[in-house]
């Protein structure tokens, strides 16, 4: 409770300097600059001393505090001890408001250089002095008997839940704080923006801000490249990019930095775009916090996998009120200083250089545009109706394509024209190698018949901007070998997207069951299924097992090892699937398992229950299903459940009654796998087996069972490896397209 207390008035005391900052910097006297720089300070340090025993006490595993009961484990290692830091709600507002302090510390002198530093650290100050205010209200140091009213003060578990298995990867202690250092980064640019519109420089900021602005949208880049890789080779659905709301709402913000970084290159040039610019900013740096928002008010629960719980009404009102305030501020200082910003008549003719720029930014506009009425559908369809609904996601494949299009061809474009509108006259002979290149590109890969015109238009235009930034870059790297930059980006965006074409338009993919020791023929591959073996045993929480499938190309064997697992996290209901991958310069090779599995080759039937069927191997007889019994399961040790079915056996001819039993079968922890126990009824030549529980979870009294039938012989049973195989061509351009990015 000491500890509390201290953690408290740290959090307090961090709240009202980070207030105290913002007035003294609003107030912009030297006086006041000191008061602003020492509370800012003060803040930095206090989040410091906070964050170190929130993580001292994660690594001492006190569970006695619900956040840390509810995201670490015994079992957890180091690294993911770490990352539970940032698992939750509360975690990660703490990690956010101790980047964005650094984020401050660091643009403090930078701003002072510009003579810009008391209105871009007030704004920030304001910021970090909300995200405080937030973790106040929902601490993350809140004890069990506080969160749950039926348990004593002062207890102390012996284990916490951990984190979900899905989560024990490389990623989750790299991925979080990278998106996190984005999203303190986007608040720069903001601030900036701000700054010069409060100290009447409407064009000055523009130089600035540019730096942060590309830092801030690069790690953010990063951090979305990370997510994706990390569902791809994790997730097992086949993708790098479901267009999840929450995978968008890092999106967004990153689309609209990319275009505020084009349209300041103009503004520098022309002192044109003045408003956009302004807005731009203010927009990107709010999508950050409505992002937040859509993430952790729980309003995508039902839409999205990532999305937190509701986190109550307070802090769902905070959420709202922090989207707002920075809102309403940056639309206030506008509306101030709107009759002060001068328009040059004079530069309103924009050469064509300039002019397919601004184009190629109003398409990826656009794009951010139609990614965010989709995510916000969800809350849009509430207002209008009963049942919420999300959009399809071949609506956002479906309005992109186009736009991407249209983007790659005037990124090529914009490259050839030169300043002056009249000598673009030669622009056909300017761009005809690369016009060669593009044709020669789509004629090559539409050796499969590609009949979608829209995809055929993007192999070309790829091909196109690919052919005119290398050309830009030779040239580039003869007189400036670190300005190739922009071109290295333009030509990831070319790469990203005939990867994601291809990988994801283009991809041969099958369902295949397998028997050990098994070998099928599945497009130009031998598939075997050798066995699984089992996997981090010292980890008493969990039973995980590698599928061992061996796959021959073209004389070349290769070894896939996709992961299933039953964990205590969801008290082992169902298992988890992780994929195996075999990656390859042309394609991947990709193996979603979907199940391991006891197949009987014997007849089967499947009864609900009271329902009475003729035995499928003598129909002198019926089996009726009576009901289950689960005395045994409360009995069992939690490797062997035992579970069972009551049935009754009838003589078809005379309708006596042969026998009334239970049939039990077994489930095998260890093996993840169900075996049956076979039952013989006496003075008959069948067996009888109880091979699997078929659930009806709309009504559990329809509930049934399915029974196996066979002579008494149990080596019918074989275990069976069932998986969806992938053959996903050019994936390395997806990677490739996201580094060069």
């Amino acid at each position: 409770m000491i500890e509390k207390v201290i953690i408290f008035i740290l959090m307090i005391s961090a709240f009202t300097s980070a207030a105290a900052s913002f007035l003294a910097f609003f107030k912009d006297n030297d006086r006041a600059m000191g008061l602003g720089r020492a509370t800012f300070y003060l803040v930095f340090i206090g989040l410091i001393f906070v964050s170190g025993m929130f993580m001292a006490d994660i690594l001492n595993h006190n569970y006695s505090v619900t956040y840390i009961w509810k995201y670490s484990s015994n079992e957890l290692s180091l690294w993911y001890l770490i990352a539970s830091f940032f698992a939750g709600q509360e975690g990660s507002f703490l990690l956010w408001a101790l980047l964005l302090a650094m984020m401050g510390i660091f643009v403090m002198p930078y701003a002072r250089k510009h003579k810009l530093e008391a209105p871009v650290i007030a704004i920030n100050a304001l910021i970090l002095a909300i995200l405080l205010l937030l973790l106040v209200v929902q601490s993350p140091f809140d004890f069990l008997w506080e969160s749950f009213e039926n348990v004593k003060e002062g207890f102390l578990p012996e284990n916490g839940k951990g984190l979900n298995p899905i989560l024990e990867n490389f990623w989750v202690a790299i991925h979080p704080p990278v998106l996190f250092i984005g999203y303190a980064a986007m608040s720069i640019p903001y601030a900036f923006a701000l700054a010069g519109f409060m100290k009447k420089d409407y064009t000055g900021w523009v130089k600035p801000a540019l730096p942060p602005t590309l830092f801030a949208s690069g790690i953010l880049g990063l951090g979305i490249a990370m997510g994706a890789y990390w569902a791809y080779e994790t997730l097992g659905w086949g993708g790098f990019w479901g267009w999840d709301p929450v995978e968008n709402a890092s999106l967004v913000p990153w689309i609209l930095s990319a275009v505020l970084i084009h349209t300041m290159i103009i503004q520098k040039r022309t002192k044109k775009l003045i408003v956009t610019n302004y807005f731009l900013a203010v927009l990107s740096f709010t999508a950050v916090l409505y992002g937040t928002f859509l993430t952790r008010s729980g309003v995508l629960g039902d839409f999205s996998v990532h999305s937190f719980v509701d986190p109550g009404r307070i802090v769902y009102t905070l959420l709202l009120i922090f989207i707002i305030v920075f809102l309403v501020l940056g639309l206030v200082i506008y509306f101030m200083n709107k009759k002060h910003i001068i328009k040059d008549e004079k530069q309103t003719k924009i050469s064509s250089h300039d002019y397919t720029l601004i184009l190629g930014s109003i398409l990826m506009f656009m794009s951010a545009a139609v990614v965010f009425i989709g995510m916000s559908f969800p809350i849009v369809s509430s207002i209008f109706s009963d049942n919420a609904s999300a959009v399809d996601i071949e609506v956002y494949n479906k309005f992109n394509l186009p736009l991407v299009i249209f983007m790659l061809i005037l990124n090529g474009l914009t490259l050839k024209m030169s300043k002056n509108l009249n000598k673009d006259l030669k622009l056909f002979r300017k761009i005809f190698r690369a016009l060669l290149i593009a044709i020669i590109g789509m004629v090559f890969l539409n050796y499969g018949e590609i009949s979608n015109i829209l995809h055929l238009l993007l192999i070309f235009s790829a091909f196109f901007a690919v052919a005119v930034n290398l050309e830009k870059m030779i040239s580039i790297i003869r007189s400036n070998p670190l300005g190739i930059g922009g071109v290295l980006s333009h030509i990831g965006v070319a790469l990203l997207m005939l990867g994601a074409l291809a990988s994801g338009g283009y991809a041969l993919t099958s369902s295949i069951a397998l028997n050990e020791n098994e070998s099928k023929k599945l497009f130009d591959m031998d598939l075997t299924y050798t066995g699984k073996t089992r996997i981090e045993e010292d980890l008493k929480d969990r039973e995980k097992f590698i599928c061992e499938l061996e796959i021959n190309l073209d004389g070349t064997k290769y070894l896939a090892d996709p992961i299933f697992y039953w964990s205590d996290f969801n008290e082992r209901q169902s298992p988890y699937m992780e994929p195996g991958i075999i990656s390859g310069w042309t394609e991947d090779i990709y193996i979603s398992p979907r199940s391991v599995e006891v197949d009987l080759d014997a007849p089967s039937i499947v009864l609900k229950k009271t329902e009475k069927l003729p035995v499928s191997i003598d129909s002198n007889y019926t089996v009726e299903l009576v009901g289950f019994d689960m005395s045994r399961a409360m009995k069992s040790d939690r490797d062997n459940v035992m579970f069972g079915a009551m049935i009754e056996i009838t003589n078809t001819s005379d309708g006596s009654l042969v026998s009334t039993d239970t049939v039990y079968s077994k489930i095998d922890m260890s093996k993840g796998i169900i075996i049956p126990i076979w039952y013989t009824p006496a003075d008959q030549d069948f067996s009888i087996a109880f091979t699997e529980f078929v659930r009806n979870s709309d009504k559990m009294s329809e509930s049934g069972a399915q029974f196996s039938f066979n002579s008494g012989d149990e080596t019918l049973m074989k275990n069976v490896f069932i998986a969806e195989i992938s053959k996903k061509p050019f994936v390395s351009l997806v990677w490739a397209g996201m580094l060069l990015i």
